[in-house]
């Protein structure tokens, strides 16, 4: 088994080096081009690429895994996290979220806490539904 690599050096657009592996059906690219770098691997059933330019970095891949001690992501303007399906955050010891304005939204909401469950607002506080059910063994209102 071995592996064919290539460098390709142009003048125009830049420095392309590739390794392949023919028998694993696998391939990898490093691209230096005039106005970005490509890191590109691909396989027999996916490829994931690295692109940077002087404004962004895309990541584009079946499966993203970060490990570390500590992740801090920051944005100066807008950030946006969304799944097609299912979107999970979760914390061993606690899940903050803070705002100015904090919005849960869908076509059906739930709260549940396996401990109390505490609603508190330092100004007027509205329930509104087609139908307001409260269920205890005791309500205390006042």
């Amino acid at each position: 088994m071995s592996l064919k690599c290539t460098i390709t050096m142009d003048k125009t657009n830049g420095i392309v080096i590739c390794v392949e592996d023919a028998a694993a059906q696998a391939t990898q690219t490093v691209s230096l081009l005039k106005d970005s770098i490509v890191i590109t691997v691909a396989g027999s059933t996916s490829t994931s690429t690295v692109t940077q330019t002087s404004e962004e970095v895309s990541i584009k891949c079946k499966r993203f895994t970060v490990a570390a001690e500590q992740v801090t992501c920051e944005s100066t303007m807008k950030s946006t996290f969304s799944a097609n399906t299912e979107m999970m955050v979760s914390g061993t010891q606690s899940v903050a979220i803070d705002g100015m304005l904090a919005k849960f939204s869908g076509t059906t909401v739930q709260v549940t806490a396996k401990g109390a469950l505490n609603a508190e607002a330092t100004g007027p506080a509205t329930l509104k539904g087609a139908v307001a059910n409260v269920t205890a063994p005791v309500v205390m209102l006042g």
